[in-house]
């Protein structure tokens, strides 16, 4: 007869490991139904805002609501090109939550002492800006404003969709930064 050698580390190891995969499973389960929850949440928060609002423009592919506010009469900035805005941003229930504005923020009393409240500028598609606000700001043209409806798979992907106010207030074409 042959004597078995038992490891009890190895079979605790796997005894805890059967435990922790029995809890974390059904977990799983609750959590992709969790962001399906959320997801649909989200999508009847933008469909009442944009009723209750009279929003009259289709979504772009990305879910974008392009809302032109005064049409600019500028460069119309492309992928590349350089620009500066201002912007107010606010949840879809109104309260306003940032800004680049220091008289606004100050109003909505977010304001701030390290931050810098002076227009911002950034290159569009810059993988480091809201994807909302690189697609959005390419429909404007210099000196116009619109509002951005965002939802989050194009803003900060945690459900909330949100509106951004934008002035675009300089335009530069990617051509004319190169250095000759």
């Amino acid at each position: 007869m042959k004597t078995i050698i038992i490891n009890k580390g190895r079979v605790l190891q796997y005894l805890i490991m059967f435990m922790i995969m029995g809890v974390l499973l059904p977990l799983g389960g609750c959590l992709k139904n969790n962001a399906e929850d959320l997801k649909k949440k989200e999508e009847e928060a933008i469909k009442d805002f944009v009723e209750k609002n009279d929003i009259t423009v289709q979504p772009t592919e990305s879910g974008l609501y392009y809302i032109e506010t005064k049409e600019g009469d500028g460069h119309q900035p492309a992928e590349g090109d350089s620009v500066v805005i201002n912007y107010i941003g606010t949840y879809l229930t109104g309260g306003v939550f940032d800004t680049n504005i220091d008289s606004v923020a100050r109003a909505n009393m977010i304001w701030n002492q390290y931050a810098i409240y002076s227009p911002f500028g950034f290159i569009i598609g810059n993988p480091n800006i809201l994807s909302g606000w690189n697609e959005g700001i390419t429909y404007m043209k210099e000196g116009g404003e619109a509002t951005l409806l965002l939802p989050s798979s194009i803003a900060f992907h945690n459900y909330e969709p949100v509106l951004y106010e934008i002035t675009l207030l300089e335009a530069v074409e990617q051509d004319s930064l190169l250095i000759k």
